[in-house]
């Protein structure tokens, strides 16, 4: 199997796809620094997903070594998956640590009641919070808004930011030992986002889809060349997907090895 350099920050995509894709995958990536494995957001079907793409990277990658889990927001193609996970890995037994969950604080606990309480239930005895009964499959991280946070097990390090989205949602920025990924998650079109996302990043993941609360592909072709240079692009459409695309897309299961760059943009 394949051995990657955990002095790099290293992005390997599980889906590319829209919520609406037949195509792909939903978006969905895995992030390796170190001893940290950042799964960033839990589309179903997760399990399948994983597979499929780190065989396809000649990596081998469990549901157990995922250390943290980044849920940007609540809409079904980012969280469906996490049910799956949280039993994947509650069945992994008492020696595999929980996985750190980092999420909006203000929405812990409508993740909980909507999402995963219908599934995992009250437990037996009955946990008295819903709190409780989520630290039985997850360290808990909620965050405030602008809050950043780090991964425990590596020097990865993350800034986020509010998007201009339907929900609450927040992109990020991720930085490890002098490299710097941006995600701009689900976005209006937002200058000031992507200014904030760019500072400094030797590559800017942004997403793309239609008019309303996702960016037109017609203002990211607009940026300037040096700017496009460090951008690839997720959430893609199936409406794109034969198109000639101004930057090129993420490929689900072709990992990326992100240095610190030079030169314009």
């Amino acid at each position: 199997m394949r051995e990657l350099d955990s002095e790099v920050l290293h992005l390997l995509p599980l889906g590319v796809g829209d919520a609406f894709t037949t195509r792909y995958y939903h978006t969905s990536f895995l992030l390796l620094a170190g001893g940290a494995v950042v799964l960033v957001d839990v589309p179903a079907p997760f399990g399948k997903m994983l597979r499929e793409a780190t065989e396809k990277a000649g990596l081998r990658v469990s549901t157990e070594d995922i250390t943290d889990v980044v849920l940007t927001h609540l809409h079904r193609d980012h969280c469906n998956g996490l049910e799956e996970f949280a039993y994947r890995r509650m069945l992994a037994g008492e020696g595999v640590p929980l996985p750190r969950l980092h999420l909006l604080d203000e929405l812990t606990e409508l993740l909980w009641y909507t999402r995963l309480e219908p599934s995992l239930g009250p437990g037996f005895p009955p946990a008295e919070s819903f709190e409780e009964r989520m630290s039985e499959f997850f360290l808990l991280n909620p965050l405030d808004r602008g809050q950043g946070f780090a991964t425990e097990l590596a020097e990865l390090v993350f800034e986020t930011r509010i998007t201009r989205h339907s929900k609450p949602c927040f992109g990020f920025r991720a930085d490890y030992r002098g490299a710097r990924l941006a995600y701009s998650c689900d976005t209006e079109w937002d200058p000031e986002h992507l200014d904030w996302l760019a500072e400094d990043a030797d590559l800017i993941v942004h997403e793309v889809g239609e008019e309303g609360p996702h960016t037109p592909l017609e203002k990211l072709a607009g940026l300037p060349p040096g700017l496009r240079r460090r951008m690839r692009l997720v959430h893609l459409p199936d409406a794109l997907a034969d198109r000639d695309l101004p930057m090129p897309p993420l490929r689900q299961g072709e990992i990326l090895s992100i240095q610190k760059r030079g030169g314009e943009g």
